[in-house]
Order: structure tokens, then sequence, then C-alpha cells
């Protein structure tokens, strides 16, 4: 019974970090830094493979609107979002191990490696090392090098005889100075280009054409009431370009060329095998403006 609470918990807090880590808010990449003290500090492989699938599963839900976008197909959305739930977890379900847990020193590298860089890199959500920037701010590579120890030392130490542990708690002690040094100096912060602009929208599902409407006609008079020379407006924000949207923004765009302002959004392109107009746009003037 004991056993099977302790697992139950840990699939929990596997969860609970997944759903964190998909607000991308700073608490929530930080949070991320744990997960493989969860997975990897199950009692055998069963529950580290289930501890592993949930965190994943909670922290790519976001992906399935998103896609929706695109697809329009619920199950490629859901075969896509457990494809990548699964991909992601294998390289720490193999790391798991209950001989001598001193090895998650290197098994965690060898797994964060492998969700990093290609192949499945190339899908590498809810990383642990995404909190580095945040945990040490303005060390480069050695702030990513020590949050990618930083899990495997801590399982080692859980795990270690009493003769190692003083030497693993010597070297997360300098970790953690590390990082209280660099949170203490004051960040650089990024600076936004001088008369640059980035919008903020939201205008949920525009796929639908009065949607569409309203949300162009939002971005329209925001660009027109804007001072700023360059204004970028997120992915997609424009649905369809067709010759009906040329027209909408045909007067926003002669405004834009005659203040020498330049617009920056998303927007789908029609193909022109399957759209029979699609040539006639792609090279018309205001097709050339806006992209």
């Amino acid at each position: 019974m004991t056993s099977r609470l302790s697992e139950g918990l840990r699939f929990f807090c596997a969860v609970a970090i997944g759903l964190v880590v998909s607000t991308g808010t700073p608490f929530g990449l930080v949070a991320a830094v744990a997960m493989p003290i969860v997975f990897l500090s199950a009692e055998n492989r069963v529950a580290a493979a289930v501890s592993t699938l949930g965190y994943y599963a909670a922290g790519l839900w976001p992906m399935m609107p998103g896609l929706w976008r695109y697809l329009h197909h619920s199950p490629v959305i859901v075969a896509i979002w457990l494809l990548a739930t699964v991909l992601l977890s294998v390289p720490w379900m193999l790391a798991w191990t209950n001989g001598n847990r001193l090895h998650y020193i290197w098994r965690v590298l060898l797994a964060e490696a492998a969700t990093t860089f290609p192949p499945i890199g190339l899908i590498g959500f809810l990383s642990p090392l995404v909190g580095a920037g945040f945990l040490f701010p303005n060390t480069a590579w050695f702030g990513l090098a020590v949050t990618a120890l930083l899990p495997g030392l801590v399982l080692a130490l859980l795990n270690a005889s009493r003769h190692a542990r003083p030497a693993i708690a010597l070297v997360l002690g300098v970790e953690i100075a590390v990082g209280i040094a660099a949170q203490v100096r004051e960040p650089e912060k990024a600076r936004r280009p001088s008369n640059w602009e980035a919008v903020n929208t939201h205008f949920g599902n525009v796929s639908e054409p009065l949607a569409e409407y309203n949300a162009a006609e939002s971005i329209q008079q925001h660009v027109t009431a804007s001072s700023a020379r360059v204004i970028i407006f997120p992915e997609f924000v424009v649905p369809r370009w067709t010759l009906t949207s040329a027209e909408l923004w045909h007067r926003t765009l002669v405004d834009c060329r005659t203040k020498n302002q330049i617009v920056m959004l998303g927007a789908g392109v029609p193909l022109i095998n399957s759209d029979p107009h699609a040539a006639e746009l792609i090279q018309s003037d205001d097709f050339d403006a806006a992209i």
C-alpha cells in the first residue's frame, strides 16, 4: 500500500510539474529542472515510465489547440500528441536504474542530450535545461552545464554511501553558490530595438470568417494608430491571405508604404496547385508588401 501511495504521489507530482512547465512562466521553466528527480527516484522502471509519460502528456497538452488551427483533424492531433509524449519519454525510461545510482550523474546527461539533440531533440519540448537562464543568468555555457548536472547530482546524493556524500554535497554546494551569486548580480536586460512594437493579441480562434474579419479590422486599426516603425504581430494571426484579404488590407498597406512603416504578421498562404487565384494573388503588389 505504501509503495502504491508513493507511486501515485510521484505521478501526481510529475503531472503537476508538466502543467506548470507548460505555462512558460519563469517559475514553470525552473520547475522543469526537478523532473528527472521525480522520474528517476522511482522504485522500478514501470513506475518511472508512468511518471515520465504523465509529465510529458500534461506538459504537451497546449500543442493540441495550436495544431487544431492547422490540421482540423482530432485523431491526427491526438496521435501527434501521443507520439511526442512517448518519444520524449523513452530516453528517461532507459535512464532509470536500480543498480549503482551514482551512475545517474552520467545517465541524466545522456537522457538530456537525447531529448535536446536530433533526432528526438527536434521536438525537444519541456527539457530540464530550459530553466538554466533563470537559475544561472549571465553565466552562458557554464550555467547550462551546471543545470544539466544538477538533477543527476541530487539523485546521486540521495542514494550515495556516506563516504561519497561529502564530495557530492560539496559539488552541489558550489552549484548553489554560483546560482545565488548569479541571481544577486544585476542581470543584463535585453534592450528592445527603438521604434519597434510587439503586439500581444487575444483573438482566440480566428478560423471562422466573422472572427477573422474582426481580427483583421482590429490589427489594421492598431497599425493606423501606432507611431512605431516596425510592428510585429503573432504567427498565423491572418489564417488565410486571399483576394478578399488583399482588398481588405489594401488601404492599410498603402498607408504603411507612405509612412515607411513595416508590419510583420503570420498569414496562411494559398497553394498554387489548390487555388486558381493563388498565382494572381502572390504576384500582386499588396502580397509583396505584406510578406
